[in-house]
């Protein structure tokens, strides 16, 4: 594995870790909300799964998370950097890309494809967020990060866990984009070969969201584990699958 670096459409700097492979074929793995290039290891164990099967392997910080540069989130910015992830893989050779996204990535992923079909022949979606949350801000956040998204546009949300970044920047748009996905919008056009893997125990993106997403999709199938959001038991099952689905679709 080498860290790499390289800038997104707006100058800043995203950092990520590349496993290479003597191989045309790529995958780009697109973290959760909050979340890092490693993924608390997760990403890093099926990232290397893949590379073990001759995938070219880029998993990378959004900005604003991880080691890349302070940014405000958005899904917007998070689609932007996507593209320049994929263009760093081109630039290693990479002509066949698959995408890995998780929660929140998942939706970029979607977004990612609908602007940039021709470029992308498979998708892995780990609970990927696909329709609306409607109660999201009131959920997860506090009533004094409510108030001050009400009153600045902006609030932030402090990280408990150890990592590269302990505090992200949280705009009210990408509180909105959240509570306003339209599902049938989003997966309008979507006919590339698409896994879901949900944890069954998944709180946030319930497993009822992922089967609807599904049977709205011609070429989509769903991989169910006893797990939560955060595959805290699974993540082998997931990198098994994602292995075996990237192969023969890419």
């Amino acid at each position: 594995m080498e860290k790499v670096k390289f800038e997104n459409s707006r100058d800043l700097e995203l950092v990520g870790n590349f496993w290479s492979a003597d191989s045309e074929k790529g995958i780009v793995m697109a973290h959760g909300f909050k979340g890092s290039k490693e993924q608390y290891g997760k990403f890093t164990e099926i990232a290397e799964y893949l590379n073990q099967e001759g995938f070219n392997v880029l998993a990378f910080d959004f900005s604003g998370c991880g080691e890349s540069e302070d940014d405000s989130i958005t899904i917007d910015k998070e689609v932007e950097d996507l593209r320049a992830a994929v263009d760093f893989l081109k630039d290693k050779g990479v002509e066949r890309l698959g995408i890995l996204g998780l929660s929140q990535g998942g939706l970029v992923s979607l977004r990612y494809y609908k602007k940039h079909s021709e470029e992308v022949e498979s998708m892995v979606l780990m609970a990927p967020l696909t329709d609306a949350l409607e109660n999201y801000r009131k959920e997860k956040l506090s009533k004094k990060q409510r108030k001050e998204l009400e009153q600045k546009g902006y609030t932030k949300i402090y990280k408990e866990e150890e990592g590269e970044r302990d505090q992200f920047l949280i705009p009210e748009e990408a509180m909105k984009e959240k509570e306003t996905v339209n599902q049938d919008e989003l997966l309008e056009g979507v006919d590339v070969p698409v896994l879901f893997i949900q944890g069954e125990n998944d709180t946030t993106i319930k497993p009822e969201m992922t089967r609807n997403t599904v049977e709205k999709l011609d070429k989509a199938e769903m991989r169910t584990v006893e797990d939560n959001q955060y595959f805290e038991n699974s993540i082998d099952i997931a990198a098994e699958e994602a292995a075996e689905w990237f192969s023969k679709t890419i």
